[in-house]
């Protein structure tokens, strides 16, 4: 559609010299043809018993300039100093979030339970585990912290059954646990002692409330004896 139409117009324009045009001659002219015609090929048209050849020439417009701007000096101190602020702003928001989740201290890497207290911790929160493996994982953390801060007490843990009640009230009173909390604790160390296949009394998200609780008391007492 769009080279007959072009062709049209092309004929058009020649007819008004058609009684100037002998035959054999050429005619020079410049005209803007459509974009199927090719560059330097010459086209044959036909018009009233006239034959006329034109020839293709593409006219290449000059590109216009790319304005380039260049920096100033003002500009680029302005640049570094909100690139200062953003990574001012990113670090304080890095900080206050490591404040906010509770920072754990530098021991946490060394000391191997409340490593695996933590690591215990964060698999009780997975909601894609079983209800039973949760409130397992609830009760190793508690029972973690309570081994770390009973030897850090002077309690010696060698030769102990796994969970022993004793390690377990010990390492609670130390930590100043509630009477409801500790009576929670108990119920999860009797249960995980009696591989009961019944849950205990506790739920899912109350262990996890409560061992999270504990952990944060047993960093802060280990940091205390630490320092």
């Amino acid at each position: 559609m769009g080279r007959s139409r072009g062709m049209h117009e092309i004929i058009g324009f020649l007819n008004t010299w058609r009684a100037n045009l002998a035959p054999g001659k050429q005619l020079r002219f410049r005209v803007a043809l459509p974009a199927w015609a090719q560059r330097d090929r010459p086209i044959e048209l036909r018009s009233s018993g006239c034959i006329a050849r034109v020839a293709c020439h593409q006219c290449h417009e000059r590109p216009a300039q790319v304005a380039r701007h260049v920096m100033t000096r003002s500009e680029a101190s302005q640049l570094i100093s909100l690139l200062v602020v953003l990574v001012g702003c990113a670090c304080l928001g890095f900080g206050l979030g490591r404040l906010i989740r509770g920072r754990r201290p530098e021991f946490e890497g060394v000391r191997s339970r409340m490593g695996r207290s933590a690591a215990f911790l964060r698999d009780a929160r997975a909601t894609s585990v079983s209800k039973h493996t949760r409130l397992t994982c609830a009760f190793e953390c508690i029972y973690l912290c309570c081994c770390e801060v009973a030897e850090a007490r002077g309690m010696r843990l060698d030769g102990l059954d796994h969970p022993d009640i004793k390690l377990v009230e010990f390492g609670l009173s130390a930590l100043g646990v509630h009477e409801a909390e500790k009576i929670a604790v108990q119920g999860l160390a009797q249960w995980r002692a009696d591989a009961s296949p019944f849950f205990p009394e506790t739920s899912v998200d109350d262990a996890c409330h409560l061992a999270e609780r504990i952990n944060r008391r047993a960093i802060a007492e280990l940091t205390r004896l630490r320092n």
